[in-house]
């Protein structure tokens, strides 16, 4: 009798463990699934908000994925989807041919990461600068943090410089041997 009860106790232990076991990786799964569906999501909200303002002049993905309390890090810094509006449409007036590809998109936790490529015709002023009708090649990196469903912030860096010479407004400097 004894040996029963041994064996009845050690099946329903196993049967626990089994269960305790089955749940916690459903549930485990199910989150995991549940973050990697976000990442996923933050990946595409950054992607169709900058490929429709710059390739096609669409800035309503602004006004629905780009936070009231937008920062943008950057030259110049700007706030807001008013002011990133503002100089995304100043970039797409000066190269009315403008097209950005994403080369590459990370996205980890509440951020993304992406590098990409602009190239455009200088037709129109920017900043201040006459258009050239030079053609210009421009490679950049943007980090978008997230905040539910929005951009609310973003570090930009670009080849500026890059780009200031491809104008013809600074000297590209001889290699020296």
């Amino acid at each position: 009798m004894r040996k029963f009860y041994f064996a009845l106790f050690l099946g329903i232990l196993v049967s626990l463990t089994i269960g305790l076991s089955v749940s916690w990786t459903a549930h485990h799964t199910d989150a995991t699934d549940k973050l990697e569906h976000i990442k996923i999501r933050n990946k595409e909200i950054v992607h169709h908000v900058f490929i429709e303002a710059l390739n096609n002049g669409n800035v309503a993905p602004i006004e629905a994925f780009v936070a009231t309390n937008f920062v943008r890090h950057g030259n110049p810094e700007i706030t807001g989807p008013e002011g990133l509006i503002g100089l995304l449409t100043m970039y797409r007036n000066a190269f009315p041919d403008m097209t950005m590809t994403f080369d590459d998109q990370i996205a980890e936790g509440d951020k993304v990461v992406s590098r990409w490529t602009v190239t455009g015709t200088h037709t129109g002023e920017m900043m201040g600068i006459a258009p050239t009708s030079k053609k210009v090649t421009v490679t950049g990196i943007s980090i978008d943090r997230m905040k539910d469903g929005k951009i609310v912030e973003e570090w930009e860096n670009f080849d500026e410089l890059g780009m200031m010479v491809q104008l013809g407004l600074v000297p590209m400097l001889e290699a020296s041997h």
